[in-house]
């Protein structure tokens, strides 16, 4: 195992206030699994209006074609003007509702005509919004039937509509927008942000719109694979899927050299639990002719709202099937961290592919660095510790539970977690009134699995505060 840490630049990127909150109930995954987006946002100037820039989700830049999406190499994603994300996948796919709200459009409608190449539009455009009740509105074009009515309730991971390529659509995809603050269109100040985030070293550019921040919003956990909701890949032309790797998927891409047009990049990012010191690891199958220096870019944000990052260097032809080191950082609680891969590798590398398999990312010692309870009496969050501690699975005793005390009226998360980082069960519990409550954990995973015996973290958050105890569980 080796890696090389190369350098390290600091920017600003703005506010984190959101919390993630879009996720996808699992179901019968499609023959990909996992689509990729084949156009992102444009944080320059995301209103459909062409004034021949594009800058993507990290910072990078490009000079858009003319008409938009014309023009553009592949791996910048890059529409000039483009509000959201087009996920290619066949027709017919069930579009699924990103989290949970109600239905607030939900019609075939006139959409532009003609279309920004000239051509006359798929007949009429179909559009869904889910109004999610905090401020934010997730939007969806380019169906072939809608399954929902204006009015109706969804809860995340519901069929809302069916892909196709409705409207404006050249070949079938799904147009994915969240729009935050109003549900409609504005075509000179557009409400739109990113729900991928802002990964670049300066100011979102969004911000000089409505003055809003593009943050994370996809649920997720430290351990992401394809698939997952942290794990997103980005169109290119020559992705390979091999079945082999973790979960028996991954993809390899053909390398280029510094000073080339990237084609194919991937990122993954984690929501971790507890701030502290991560090591960042690293799985890839063993590929006839991988690098030796594939470039991973790591994104840390700080609440201070500043951007490091970092470049490392690290080996894909020398530790197959099994978890390896490439860095170990200083990291923050929740999607405040990003990693990136891309198809370029320094001069000099032997080896012509690149393999993008699974991230995961593990405390650096099994305790925790535990925020201390300030001895301020007014704090609004307090912590009952949880029993009974040790617990035995094997004995009659009841399942854990842990208390907190609160101050005011808010959400309070739960999260338990094993020592090696990896979330085992996540409780949100809106709207809790002031006083003292418990929750009680069954012992069993997301799966509905008894967790193995070992320590266990309990995390509790609320106002702005969060506090963490061991739990040990014996058999």
């Amino acid at each position: 195992m080796t890696y090389i840490l190369v350098f390290l630049m600091i920017g600003v990127y703005g506010l984190l206030a959101q919390q993630p909150f879009l996720e996808v109930r699992p179901y019968v995954p499609p023959a990909e699994e996992q689509y990729p987006v084949h156009a992102s946002v444009d944080h320059y100037y995301p209103t459909q209006t062409e004034n021949g820039m594009f800058i993507r989700l990290d910072g990078d830049s490009a000079q858009a074609g003319n008409p938009p999406a014309r023009g553009c190499v592949h791996g910048q994603t890059c529409y000039d003007g483009h509000s959201g994300h087009d996920i290619w996948m066949p027709k017919g796919v069930p579009i699924l509702a990103a989290a949970g709200g109600t239905v607030v459009w939900a019609e075939f409608g006139e959409g532009v005509s003609p279309c920004p190449d000239g051509n006359p539009p798929n007949g009429d455009l179909a559009v869904v919004i889910i109004d999610h009740g905090n401020g934010y509105y997730s939007t969806y074009l380019h169906m072939d039937s809608i399954t929902v009515t204006v009015g109706q309730h969804v809860n995340a991971g519901d069929t809302i509509a069916f892909n196709g390529n409705s409207g404006c659509a050249s070949v079938p995809h799904l147009h994915f927008e969240m729009r935050r603050g109003a549900y409609y269109f504005d075509q000179q100040k557009s409400w739109v942000v990113d729900p991928y985030g802002w990964w670049g070293t300066g100011t979102d550019p969004i911000r000089d719109m409505r003055n809003f921040t593009s943050v994370w919003l996809w649920k997720s956990s430290d351990l992401i694979d394809d698939g997952d909701n942290g794990f997103e890949r980005f169109y290119g032309p020559h992705w390979q899927r091999l079945q082999q790797g973790y979960n028996g998927d991954a993809w390899q891409v053909p390398a280029k050299t510094e000073g080339e047009q990237s084609e194919h990049m991937a990122m993954w990012v984690p929501e971790l639990p507890h701030q502290g010191q991560y090591h960042i690891q690293i799985s890839v199958p063993q590929v006839q002719d991988a690098v030796n220096q594939a470039m991973y870019k790591i994104y840390v944000k700080d609440r201070g709202g500043s951007t490091k990052q970092y470049t490392v260097l690290a080996n894909q032809d020398s530790i197959f099937n099994q978890f390896f080191t490439i860095a170990t950082l200083e990291l923050p609680a929740g999607a405040r961290c990003a990693v990136f891969l891309s198809d370029i590798v320094p001069a000099g590398t032997q080896g012509s592919k690149v393999v993008f398999d699974a991230v995961r990312f593990v405390p650096a010692t099994t305790g925790i660095n535990q925020k201390p309870q300030p001895e301020n009496p007014l704090r609004r969050l307090e912590i009952i510790p949880g029993k009974p501690n040790p617990v035995h699975l094997s004995s009659q005793q009841s399942y854990p539970e842990f208390g907190f005390k609160i101050q005011q009226s808010t959400t309070v998360t739960v999260l338990i977690s094993n020592v090696l980082g990896q979330v085992v069960q996540r409780y949100v519990l809106p709207n809790v009134d002031p006083g003292e409550h418990f929750v009680r954990w069954n012992l069993q995973d997301f799966g509905g699995r008894p967790v193995p015996e070992g320590i266990y973290i309990v995390s509790i958050a609320a106002a702005g505060e969060q506090y963490a105890q061991k739990l040990m569980v014996l058999r």
